[in-house]
């Protein structure tokens, strides 16, 4: 009730809301509990992802591959199977005394009873002599060998702690559990809490970067709320394909799922977020707004999704399987925050996000006033600039112009004349100076690639960790003291085709394996098949099996036994180090296959985008120039200044995957928009409307992806902080100078011909 003019009560009279508003509002809102739904039935399998994931190189090996062979021999045909060995390093400084041997006796005791394990090897016998090759010579050292028969990775984790709980040292003895086994549990134990803690740091880094951009709580929770619903949804699916569908995954391709969905989601999110925002400054209803801002934006989202999928679907050519299960986990990563885009985030802007949003639009100052098609409060005197401006626009839509042309065009007027002094300066000397523009940033990232003189490949297992370890401890300590592949040695199977398998076949095959340099022993082992065709041999290295030189020895070991042998006996070589060759063998063909996959197919998504032929091939240019110029960069970095030993050969596969496709997105957004312009305006002209009015939010999409990407360098592996220095790096400098220079200028120097040979479709000669 209120008081009247004249003394009496009168009711407050209330606009009834109009019928189909509230139907549009329920709708909304069952957007949105739908997505909760969602979450909540996705939820509990995302704690669970890990218990699906497995870690073991070998594990992703192709078929074909040698080592892979010899594990599925000694699985089938031998009655102890396929093991791995755990090393127990024991060490006394001055040697081993006769009660440390009896400690060690008595922890083999203890080893023995271990679930999961094999029959161990004991340095001593019972009376406390040293067996060979077992016990160092100045007796400081010993080993035992504890085989271990679990080869999953939470399983060989779980059994590698079992042994260390069982092991009492007496007061100065030191123990360390090496080998394949101890190196493979502590990869997995050093990822323990790792999902949670990139989780909370790229959520928390995210929600600070939104915070600068939006300067509303509200605003910046809400892209993070739409790409966290999104996870869950895509690790319930991942965890699905993983336990029912017979994927294997492994936690990198889980962390990089996590890194790629909170960077190009929260862009997404941004993009569609500041074409509503300028849409609102047209008309302020919420609704029409999104509607608007939809229709126009969803080509450049769309299409820059669909860049990044399409591109991970180029893995599934790879042979190596820990790179091609990044194909269907990020496709999977990638196509959910694309419906949570399209979804969840128009329902929550238009629910709650408007308020703020028409406030930024307006550039209010506490009024609550609605913006007018400048931008500013209705009832202020619109800027002389922007009047004219925006009549001019008007002028200018041509007839048969799509519905809603001039009231789009209105509103990238307004951005243009609200765009920032600093903005319009840059803009000014790009293209005041065009070529020199071009030049200088080919000239940086020239300097940039002279890096990649020091590039090394490194698939050494003790440089994989950021961090001490046991495992690296203990093979220090092992390769201090005897041969330096006495820690992992390799296995090589010799097999007769036609009968059993005789002594004089394994001699033969020991004998060409120590013509190789730097063997340091090839040991006939007494283990057969079951069958009696196959024999084994031990064989350990005096180099080290995991550096480039064990590797090229491992090579050189398989070219011996394959001339060498009498007919009818074949030799394969398997074991750790051969896992690693052949590995690194797998990396380097994908990467020959992958990258012109990649080109090929990124460039018939933007020919398609942009109706052109010109544009799409130089657009590709800039990106695989700014690769060569930041990976250049970021290998100088990590060799000459870092100090660290290598690069893994699945890296470059991996930062040239994602800076290709994350790197075009921001050429996407840019010259989607200019594709737009154009059909009111001419090229040059569309592509300073485009710089102004995308300017700030693709910058802004940028600092977030390379910001998110930075998150993985937290992590305790060596490959990870290499791969998000150098996708960070990247993205950073394809947001500062190929879409703010490079492509800007080449645009400006081509002018029409850059949509050759369909040309522009508005009907504005170009000024001269």
């Amino acid at each position: 009730m209120r008081l009247g003019t004249d003394g009496t009560t009168s009711a407050r009279t209330r606009t009834p809301r109009p019928p189909g508003r509230s139907r549009r509002r329920a709708i909304l809102w069952l957007v949105v509990l739908g997505w909760l739904l969602i979450a909540g039935a996705s939820s509990p399998y995302q704690s669970r992802l890990r218990d699906v994931e497995s870690n073991s190189a070998a594990a992703f090996l192709p078929r074909s591959a040698e080592s892979t062979q010899v594990s599925r021999l000694l699985k089938e045909r031998f009655p102890d199977g396929d093991s791995l060995p755990a090393l127990v390093v024991h060490r006394r400084p001055g040697g081993l005394t006769e009660a440390d041997r009896r400690a060690v006796l008595a922890d083999v005791d203890r080893l023995r009873a271990v679930p999961g394990t094999q029959r161990p090897v004991a340095p001593f016998t019972a009376d406390g002599r040293p067996t060979r090759g077992l016990v160092s010579r100045d007796a400081s050292v010993a080993v035992t060998v504890v085989p271990v028969s679990a080869t999953k990775g939470r399983a060989v984790r779980d059994t590698v702690e079992s042994l260390r709980d069982a092991l009492h040292p007496p007061h100065g003895v030191t123990t360390e559990i090496t080998g394949p086994a101890g190196i493979s549990a502590d990869a997995i134990a050093v990822f323990g809490d790792v999902d949670l803690r990139l989780l909370l740091a790229t959520a928390g880094l995210v929600l600070a970067l939104l915070l600068v951009v939006y300067r509303s709580p509200l605003l910046a929770f809400i892209p993070l709320v739409v790409v966290g619903f999104a996870y869950v949804l895509a690790a319930g699916v991942v965890y699905a394909l993983a336990a029912h569908g017979g994927m294997l995954v492994n936690n990198q391709a889980v962390s990089l799922m996590l890194i790629l969905m909170f960077g190009a989601g929260t862009d997404y999110c941004l993009l569609l977020t500041a074409r509503y925002q300028e849409e609102l400054r047209s008309d302020p209803e919420p609704r029409a707004a999104m509607v608007r801002a939809v229709r126009r934006a969803w080509p450049a989202v769309l299409f820059s999704g669909l860049t990044v999928m399409a591109s991970l679907a180029a893995l599934f050519a790879a042979r190596l399987g820990s790179t091609r299960v990044l194909g269907p986990v990020g496709i999977v990563g990638t196509g959910c925050v694309l419906l949570g885009t399209f979804t969840l985030l128009p329902a929550l802007l238009v629910l709650f996000g408007h308020r703020p949003l028409l406030r930024r639009a307006a550039g209010k100052r506490g009024t609550g006033e609605p913006a007018g098609p400048s931008g500013r409060p209705r009832g202020e005197t619109e800027p002389a600039e922007a009047t004219e401006t925006t009549k001019g626009a008007s002028d200018r839509t041509p007839a048969g112009a799509p519905e809603g042309a001039s009231a789009g065009l209105r509103g990238g007027e307004a951005a243009v004349a609200a765009g920032s002094r600093p903005w319009r300066r840059v803009v000014a000397a790009v293209f005041r100076r065009p070529v020199w523009a071009v030049g200088a940033t080919l000239a940086f990232f020239a300097a940039g690639s002279a890096g990649l003189a020091s590039y090394t490949e490194d698939m050494s297992m003790l440089h994989a960790f950021r961090a001490e370890t046991s495992s690296a401890a203990g093979y220090r300590a092992i390769s201090e003291a005897f041969p330096a592949g006495t820690a992992a040695p390799t296995t090589v199977l010799v097999e007769r085709v036609d009968g059993p398998l005789r002594e004089s076949d394994l001699t033969r095959a020991a004998r060409q394996v120590r013509s190789v340099p730097d063997v340091a022993s090839a040991t006939v082992l007494p283990a057969r098949s079951a069958d009696g065709r196959i024999g084994q041999l031990r064989v350990v290295l005096d180099a080290d099996p995991y550096d480039a030189t064990g590797l090229a020895r491992i090579s050189a070991v398989r070219e011996a036994l394959d001339g060498g042998l009498p007919t009818g006996v074949r030799a394969m070589t398997g074991g750790d180090p051969a896992v690693q060759l052949d590995t690194k063998h797998a990396a380097d063909r994908d990467l020959r296959l992958i990258v012109p996959l990649v080109l090929v197919i990124v460039l018939a998504l933007l020919i398609v985008l942009l109706r052109a032929l010109v544009a799409p091939l130089y657009l590709i240019a800039t990106v695989i120039v700014s690769f060569f110029g930041a990976f250049g960069i970021s290998v100088f970095v990590f060799r000459e200044l870092l100090g660290q030993h290598g690069l893994n050969p699945v890296e470059p596969t991996f930062a040239f995957l994602f800076l290709v496709a994350l790197g075009v997105d921001y050429n996407i957004f840019l010259m989607a928009r200019v594709r737009e312009e154009t059909r009111h305006r001419d090229t040059r002209t569309a592509m300073r409307t485009a710089l102004l009015t995308t300017g700030s939010v693709i910058t802004s999409a940028g600092v977030i992806l390379a910001g998110t990407f930075s998150m993985l360098m937290i992590l305790p592996l060596v490959m990870l902080f290499q791969l998000g220095f150098t996708v960070a790096l990247g993205v950073l400098l394809d947001t500062v100078l190929v879409r703010v220079v490079l492509v800007p200028a080449i645009t400006w120097l081509l002018g029409e011909r850059a949509w050759w040979p369909a040309g522009r479709s508005g009907p504005t000669r170009e000024r001269s």
